[in-house]
């Protein structure tokens, strides 16, 4: 039996789909997602953050169990043709279970330009155990900034975001977390989270559950 939790969080790197001709139109599939699973079940609310540089992005979501599954669906490429998500290819790099609060109060996008593509001190030679934990304590540094934030326009939040570049994860590694093979895809995880013998847990982990390199 799948155990189900009030409040997840769930992190996920994704490369963007090479047909897609302006990254705004993953923006927008997204925030057409989110009213799609707000209007599906009632009363349920899906906050977050997406990063979105030039060639992947990061997905932050937080919400809960039903929206989970189909925001893991929607990552992984189990949709319907009017509603195909614009992502290449999905790793799931963290999920954590049973918040007691939200790190995000609202949904945001941010759009990072090419320089953001700096890698941090060659990621291609760091192992995934390290690599992981350093991306997600930068985005729990993020989400801390963004909480002390009022809610306001996307050109508010635009601008309160631009004043901390040294948070925003490095696009190359990103990049380099996609070709990771041991970090689960959407569609993997999907086939655990539902697993008669699915024992996942938040193991005390900023953002993880029992592992942080392989969920």
């Amino acid at each position: 039996m799948t155990k189900k939790f009030l409040l997840h969080r769930l992190v996920v790197a994704s490369g963007i789909s090479a047909s897609l001709a302006d990254r705004m139109e993953l923006e927008a599939h997204w925030e057409t997602l989110c009213h799609r699973v707000q209007r599906r079940h009632h009363g349920d609310v899906v906050t977050g953050l997406l990063l979105l540089y030039p060639t992947c992005a990061l997905h932050i979501v937080e919400c809960s169990s039903e929206a989970l599954v189909t925001v893991l669906q929607d990552l992984g490429g189990v949709h319907t043709p009017e509603h195909s998500p614009p992502t290449a290819y999905a790793r799931v790099l963290a999920v954590s279970h049973d918040l007691p609060a939200r790190l995000f109060l609202q949904w945001s996008c941010k759009t990072l330009p090419p320089a953001a593509r700096t890698l941090a001190g060659g990621s291609e030679r760091e192992p995934t155990e390290k690599l992981v934990p350093d991306a997600l304590e930068q985005l729990v540094q993020l989400g801390q900034h963004m909480l002390k934030l009022p809610k306001g326009s996307k050109v508010a939040m635009d601008a309160a975001l631009d004043q901390v570049p040294e948070l925003m994860v490095p696009q190359g590694v990103v990049e380099e977390l996609l070709r990771r093979e041991e970090l689960l895809t959407p569609q993997q995880y999907l086939e655990v989270y539902h697993s008669p013998l699915n024992a996942m847990g938040d193991s005390g982990h900023i953002f993880s559950s029992d592992s942080p390199t392989t969920v």
